[in-house]
């Protein structure tokens, strides 16, 4: 009998939900220019090796084995990898900024002078040289026949002379660049 209540009495402390808690504490991860919250961004603590992903909201929670710890490394897909030190107050509200690769575009207009595409009164599309490299077509002239708004006219069939039409107007008021430099004349499609 008493082999059994020592037996229960292990196991009820082994199994009390009090005996085996570890504390939890919560955070967030959010951009710091614009304060939204960065869903799974992911946070290593450093030197225990722990990994853990943000939830949806940015949210986590962890326990007193990586709170312990001296750094946290978050890293999120178009962000910049950052390592904060932790502090024993227990603030795990963190901020990470986001990577800036992008260049501003630049329209060349009829009067030659730059203008933001963002503060363009026209829409403007900018097809890159990936969207030409996928058509395989021999010259701009077929190249651009999948664009719509923009109808190819082949003008003369010995020279392979062509227009190209936007948007129904002629071929005299496209105007084609190559490096920037403009191509005059119905030669341009070549």
């Amino acid at each position: 009998m008493k082999s059994l209540v020592l037996i229960f009495l292990v196991f009820s402390s082994v199994f009390h939900p009090a005996s085996g808690s570890v504390a939890k504490k919560k955070g967030k991860v959010t951009d710091s220019e614009t304060g939204e919250n960065i869903a799974f961004a992911a946070l290593k603590f450093i030197p225990s090796q722990l990994t853990i992903l943000a939830n949806e909201k940015g949210n986590f929670t962890i326990d007193e084995r990586m709170a312990n710890d001296q750094r946290v490394v978050i890293s999120f897909t178009g962000y910049q990898t950052d390592t904060f030190q932790i502090s024993t107050s227990g603030n795990f509200n963190f901020k990470i900024k986001p990577k800036r690769k992008e260049l501003n575009e630049v329209v060349v207009s009829g009067t030659m002078n730059e203008v933001q595409r963002k503060e363009s009164v026209l829409p403007i599309e900018v097809y890159t040289p990936t969207l030409f490299k996928k058509t395989w077509a021999p010259s701009l002239l077929e190249s651009v026949n999948m664009i719509n708004g923009v109808q190819p006219q082949l003008n003369c069939n010995v020279c392979s002379a062509g227009d190209i039409h936007i948007n129904g107007l002629e071929g005299a008021y496209t105007m084609i660049l190559i490096d920037g430099m403009p191509i005059v004349s119905s030669l341009s499609t070549v």
